[in-house]
């Protein structure tokens, strides 16, 4: 942030008196810090602030206030003592011209307690102030201090004493001498006379003077002068009075109108216009607080707390809000010092360490993330409790949709965070650490995400970025002595007799394949690596969404996310042959390019680039494995590692009440060909759970082959017929009845006959523990669709517990699929109550990613039947209670 935003920051927040408050029980002091903060101060709780204290105040029993004051070395301009469980005799010594005392009752304190309280410290004449419900001792009042002449009684002195009895059988006095008292007091005999000759202009004389006269014009005129006065003074009363509201409701309508445009410049990466905006919102934050000052005021006196405090919550989130925003602009001007340290050397070169902005980076999306879990909670009581202005619809519509973005950006934070707490063990600090980058060809589906045709080495040491190259796979697997099998498939189907680095992520299991890719690279090359990073297409694509454009000054050609596919098959693929070197120069240069520019140009999306990163980890696009067990553990507990079906489920609930129930379907193209950039899918998954809690389950994919068949796209390898092996991962008690393509069962593979076998067919194949895995191999003519649907069983009914049954449905989401349309549906006993329980339960240690439409995909609710429509951008995960 530039020293001119600090700057108006540090001169705006000084400005504001300080109240510091000790208090023995924190919980006891936290209504009057509220109070103070909403109406203007900076305050301090049990910490002695580095600057000079306006409102010093102890609150606890006499021995903790006595020796607050008595060690309190600030020079307060007005202090309060609030003695709990003490006689007044006691503390009336605490007392003097500075200092004001309240003895009360070890309760705690209610809105209308700090009011009384606050009236008495800044309002009262007296220094003494008896709250206690019992009192049985004579009350010793002294004045403290000169008294205003424009508010007390003139001619006061400075410290009076008297003696007030019990207040037992005591009568109040009358109405009518209480106000001659006060008249008597407060206004002098000349004042007295002054109001009267006011009075008797407005009014005209009394009839007692002998002056009015009964009849006549002059009488008329000046009846109507009266009226006309009165009209006035009404109208300026009203308008007086209105002045307040329409000052507050007028300030409160500017701050969340800056609010939201900060917001969008925010999302957008302006950073500098961020900040503009927001100094203006400021401000009006400012202006409504002490508006509400004035607005609020009679309202107390009335008894509407609640609708007042409904608008301090109103202010306190805006100003979570505002806090908020102006921390993420510090991370994302911060962000782009450590990028440009990180991924060009420069640092390494100077000589200096990144450690230092790393953890301040931390600290401040830590902060970022509690003022966001702050203002969650208060958006939400103010949904729930509706005060002005959420009332109105499109009000609290926004306010939805607020939350949304709220849920969307503390998800990004989430993941910045985890990464900015693993990069430390990654970043070669200890040991230079050299890691192996498969880049995943989605286009090419594969079951970690797409076929390995270029592979990357990066090299950190220092916390620094040392080194990345980028080979073609096939000049590393040309190096491979011996022999290894491939699975049976990849021998059958793709005709390799040989298994190689470029298929070694065969198993769904990223951390089984990230092994066996280290072991041929290693075969391979002789080198030695530290773990593997997988990065799909998508994420590439979403970079170039939010750097915009780029120039490859080697090729003069302009590469955006919209044309990147069909330039990525162009240079890598026309005149391409084993050996050559044109699709690692292009991915090369591209990769280099990318990094020059999001460390160097202002005009890059930190955010988008935040939210690309995020969903690239939610969507398993970005994936890990290491070497070091302690990185191994971390990645395995963010749900970063590709694991398949590691959880159990039933998180948070008796396992013996719990049923977890997964699903996965897992894709390799085996066609040669990128043709997965053609293929569209949906599937639908039906849940039906019998009376008994047994439950069976129907689940149909279906393909769509989109190609326009032409030759040219046929010679490029773009195109053309896909055939792909799909495997169906079902928990390992299921039994499966039948699997059909087009409505026709799939035979079994006939393991007795020699060569390829004809397709369709199915087979068991390898699993994890815990899965059955069934693998079928069919293909997709182009503009042809094709319907593949598994029935099965699961042997474990629902169990029910004295609270009910749970079911925990998991929906498995392909890395490198971006598309698949998923509908679910559950069905069970009409007469049965189900509740979904998703949004408090969650699978790995890692809170699900918020993308565009929300947390959890919207459902439908029927008489035995709950149905769930959305896109699978993460893992889908349902939590449903059911009661008989």
């Amino acid at each position: 942030m530039s020293p001119a935003i600090s700057q108006e920051l540090i001169d705006e927040t000084t400005a504001l008196p300080v109240a510091r408050i000790d208090g023995q029980e924190e919980a006891f002091v936290y209504p009057m810090r509220e109070y103070l903060e909403v109406n203007g101060c900076r305050v301090f709780v049990n910490v002695k602030p580095n600057t000079s204290v306006a409102y010093h105040i102890a609150a606890g029993d006499l021995h903790f206030v006595k020796g607050i004051f008595s060690t309190a070395a600030d020079s307060a301009i007005r202090r309060l003592g609030v003695v709990i469980g003490s006689s007044l005799s006691d503390a009336e010594n605490l007392a003097d011209e500075q200092t004001k005392i309240v003895v009360m009752d070890p309760v705690h304190l209610a809105s209308v307690d700090v009011v009384e309280l606050f009236s008495f410290f800044f309002a009262g004449t007296d220094a003494l102030l008896d709250k206690r419900r019992n009192r049985h001792e004579p009350v010793s009042l002294k004045t403290a201090g000169p008294v205003a002449p424009d508010l007390y009684a003139v001619g006061a002195p400075e410290t009076s004493e008297i003696s007030i009895p019990p207040l037992v059988d005591s009568q109040p006095p009358l109405q009518e001498e209480a106000d001659a008292v006060e008249i008597q007091s407060v206004f002098p005999d000349e004042d007295r006379k002054r109001i009267g000759s006011i009075i008797s202009d407005v009014f005209g004389p009394t009839p007692d003077d002998g002056t009015a006269q009964s009849t006549g014009k002059p009488h008329k005129r000046r009846r109507r002068k009266i009226k006309n006065g009165i009209w006035a003074m009404i109208v300026g009363i009203v308008f007086m009075g209105l002045l307040p509201f329409l000052w507050y409701i007028g300030s409160v309508s500017i701050t969340g109108g800056t609010l939201v445009f900060v917001g969008s410049r925010l999302k957008e990466g302006n950073v500098l216009g961020a900040a503009r905006i927001a100094s203006v919102g400021r401000y009006w934050l400012y202006q409504s607080t002490f508006a509400l000052g004035f607005v609020g005021a009679p309202f107390r006196l009335a008894g509407f707390t609640e609708l007042v405090r409904g608008q301090e919550r109103l202010l306190s989130f805006l100003t979570d809000i505002s806090g908020a925003f102006d921390e993420t602009q510090k991370i994302i001007q911060l962000e782009k010092n450590v990028a440009s340290l990180l991924l060009t050397s420069q640092g390494a070169k100077n000589g200096v360490t990144p450690a230092p902005d790393i953890e301040q980076l931390r600290m401040s999306v830590t902060s970022v993330q509690n003022s966001l879990g702050l203002a969650q909670a208060q958006l939400a009581t103010l949904l729930r409790d509706a005060p002005f202005p959420f009332i109105f619809a499109p009000v609290a519509h926004m306010g939805q949709r607020a939350q949304t973005a709220l849920d969307s950006l503390r998800g990004i934070l989430t993941y910045v965070d985890q990464v900015l707490t693993m990069y430390p063990h990654l970043a070669g600090f200890r040991e230079p650490k050299t890691y192996l980058v498969l880049l995943q060809n989605s286009n090419e589906l594969r079951p970690t995400g797409g076929f390995i045709g270029s592979v990357g080495v990066a090299k950190f040491e220092e916390g620094f970025l040392s080194d990345f190259s980028i080979q073609d796979v096939y000049a590393l697997d040309g190096q491979l002595k011996g022999h290894v099998d491939p699975p049976l498939p990849i021998r059958e189907i793709l005709g390799n007799e040989h298994w190689y680095l470029r298929d070694s992520n065969w198993d769904p299991d990223f951390k089984t394949s990230a092994a066996r890719a280290i072991w041929f690279y290693e075969k391979e090359t002789g080198g030695y690596v530290d773990g593997v990073i997988a990065v799909n297409v998508p994420v590439i694509v979403d970079v170039l969404t939010a750097t915009g454009p780029i120039l490859l000054s080697d090729y003069n050609d302009r590469i955006t996310a919209e044309n990147f596919f069909g330039k990525s098959i162009f240079y890598t693929q026309t005149n391409s042959f084993p050996g050559s070197t044109q699709k690692s120069d292009f991915l090369g240069t591209l990769a280099r390019t990318l990094m020059t520019k999001i460390t160097t140009t202002k005009d890059v999306n930190t955010v988008s680039l935040f939210r690309t990163f995020a969903a690239g980890l939610a969507r398993r696009d970005i994936q890990f494995m290491f070497t070091d067990d302690t990185l191994q553990q971390l990645v395995d507990h963010y749900g970063w590692s590709g694991r398949v079906f590691t959880e159990n489920g039933c998180k948070g609930v008796p396992p013996e009440s719990c049923l977890f129930d997964p699903f996965a379907v897992v894709e390799a193209n085996l066609s040669v060909s990128k043709v997965n950039y053609f293929i569209k899918r949906t599937s639908t998954r039906e849940i039906v759970i019998a009376p008994d809690g047994g439950v069976s389950e129907n689940v149909t994919v279906s393909l769509r082959n989109t190609v326009n068949q032409t030759a040219d796209a046929n010679a490029r390898g773009i195109g053309g017929s896909y055939t792909t092996y799909m495997r169906f991962l079902v928990p390992a008690d299921s039994l499966v009845r039948d699997i059909t393509l087009d409505g026709v069962p799939v035979a079994s593979r006939d393991t007795r006959a020699k060569g390829s076998p004809p397709l369709p067919y199915i087979e068991s194949t390898e699993s994890p523990a815990n899965v059955r895995s069934i693998g079928v191999a069919f293909a997709v003519d182009p503009g042809s669709e094709r319907q593949l649907r598994i029935s099965y069983k699961r042997m474990t009914p629902l169990p029910f517990g004295r609270g009910g049954g749970v079911l925990d449905i998991l929906t498995y989401k392909h890395p490198g699929v971006s598309d698949n349309v998923a509908k679910t549906s559950i069905r069970y006993p009409i007469y049965w109550v189900a509740t979904d329980e998703s949004r408090g339960s969650q699978l790995g240690g890692n809170p699900p990613f918020v993308f565009e439409g929300g947390q959890l995909p919207p459902f439908l609710a029927k008489d035995g039947e709950l149905e769930y429509n959305t896109t699978i951008l993460q893992d889908q995960f349902i939590r449903l209670k059911f009661v008989k």
